[in-house]
């Protein structure tokens, strides 16, 4: 808890010191929600905003993060994220032009608060059937010293239907939502983390349309729609272990999870880590099948001279039932890449997929570090990551394509890789990754859509 609460302080006065230093005059380096569009061959699309790319803020905040986006039926692009102000935004972008939609919110955008001294964060987005939007992400309680889940309903227009806040059963514990993803009967599963002192535990909450908890989501047998998987004890190795979901797809009536854990939070001496993949029932209990317990481990590190840097980010199966993880691993001190594996549906790596089942993808800069944060498929032909490179003021938002065998697709921007540069001249990255497939007769494959955030001073 105390953990939890000198973060929210820090961030708070991070943010009200770089104000103070505005009002003085000095140049307030800004950071902003950005989203691009690139065509198949990896090009940005000059239609799109400015040369295909556009930012946006949300005043009076300073500062804003795009970290999801979904595209709706009528293939309006929705960016979610929070502000420096504390509240959850959304920005609606019209898919040809990158301009914000005027029927959205108000200009294209909405602010939502979860109260006074309540900092809520968005970090997932999903759309419904009927067209609504849900925003999960946290809303920490200063009173009470913790976070709970938060969970927002739009319609299409943006406006607030309905908002819940969840806690999980421990006494305490502190509960971040980190992935949305709707089933086929309309329920709403989120994903995230239920820390608890300093122990960290994946946790799975399920929610029907009306967003009242799910009671036939208890594959732990106590009915209350929420689910809570440790998968270590602190006590097993001596240190504090934090495990946590950071997406969610599903295979037929299952769920898929991919998410990491860490040794030794918070000490300096912290270790290891492993990129998790894990596969529930519909009930939300662990399938057997899956690896043997339900949970597949395809980077991991256990001793204190290992790497740090092993997480998956998104998840996402292709038509034929196969499991695509992304997100970051190092290998015998070089990294950390981008990490893609590919997985059957019994957990065992597809060795069809890169010889090996694994993917390790660098920009060039070899000592930089790498992490792709979002997943989208084509069928079974193409797959996109977007992510980010870099360090400091020089990460750039990065985004790959591969074939089906798990090689860089050269057709795209030459070697598989692009950035995407929104002329802030700061540190950028991209959250989010998503195909538009349209009709007509000019469109022969799907755009890319990429969402993010992007600082500099000034940033357009």
């Amino acid at each position: 808890m105390l953990n939890t609460s000198r973060l929210q302080i820090l961030c708070r006065l991070t943010v009200a010191l770089a104000l103070v230093a505005a009002a003085g005059g000095t140049a307030l380096a800004q950071t902003k929600v950005a989203a691009a569009y690139f065509s198949w061959n990896g090009s940005l699309t000059p239609s799109f905003g400015s040369g295909g790319l556009v930012t946006t803020d949300f005043p009076p905040a300073a500062h804003a993060w795009g970290r999801a986006m979904a595209i709706d039926s009528l293939g309006k692009i929705i960016v979610a994220g929070n502000d420096s102000d504390d509240h959850f935004v959304l920005a609606c972008y019209d898919r040809f032009t990158g301009a914000l939609d005027p029927g959205f919110g108000i200009g294209g955008r909405v602010v939502t608060s979860f109260g006074v001294n309540v900092p809520a964060q968005a970090n997932a987005v999903a759309i419904a059937g009927n067209g609504d939007i849900i925003v999960v992400g946290s809303a920490f309680h200063l009173d009470e010293i913790r976070n709970k889940f938060a969970i927002a309903r739009y319609s299409s227009k943006g406006e607030l239907l309905q908002s819940v806040e969840t806690n999980f059963p421990d006494a305490g514990s502190s509960d971040v939502a980190q992935a949305v993803a709707i089933d086929t009967v309309g329920r709403f599963v989120v994903a995230g983390y239920s820390l608890v002192g300093l122990d960290g535990r994946i946790a799975l909450a399920r929610y029907e349309s009306n967003l009242t908890l799910d009671p036939t989501f208890n594959g732990d047998g106590d009915s209350d729609g929420l689910i809570v998987t440790n998968l270590r004890a602190n006590s097993d190795l001596s240190t504090y272990d934090r495990e946590q979901a950071n997406g969610i797809a599903f295979l037929g009536g299952h769920i898929v999870i991919a998410g990491h854990s860490v040794f030794g939070y918070p000490s300096s001496n912290w270790y290891g880590g492993e990129f998790l993949v894990l596969r529930y029932r519909s009930n939300g209990s662990l399938y057997g099948g899956f690896d043997g317990d339900g949970i597949a481990i395809p980077f991991t590190s256990l001793g204190t001279t290992f790497d740090k840097t092993f997480r998956a980010n998104a998840v996402a199966v292709d038509p034929n039932g196969k499991i695509l993880a992304a997100g970051r691993a190092s290998i015998n001190s070089g990294g950390p890449y981008f990490a893609l594996v590919r997985l059957n549906r019994n957990g065992t790596f597809d060795t069809t997929f890169s010889g090996d089942g694994k993917v390790l993808t660098s920009f060039g800069w070899s000592t930089a570090p790498a992490d792709a944060l979002a997943i989208a498929l084509r069928g079974t032909s193409s797959i996109m990551l977007a992510g980010w490179s870099g360090t400091g003021a020089s990460r750039s938002a990065m985004v790959t394509r591969y074939t089906s065998t798990g090689s860089l697709d050269t057709t795209f921007d030459g070697d598989g890789r692009a950035a995407a540069d929104f002329n802030c001249g700061g540190a950028e990255t991209a959250t989010a990754v998503a195909l538009l497939t349209g009709s007509g007769p000019f469109q022969t494959y799907p755009r890319i859509y990429v969402a993010g955030y992007a600082s500099g001073d000034p940033c357009p």
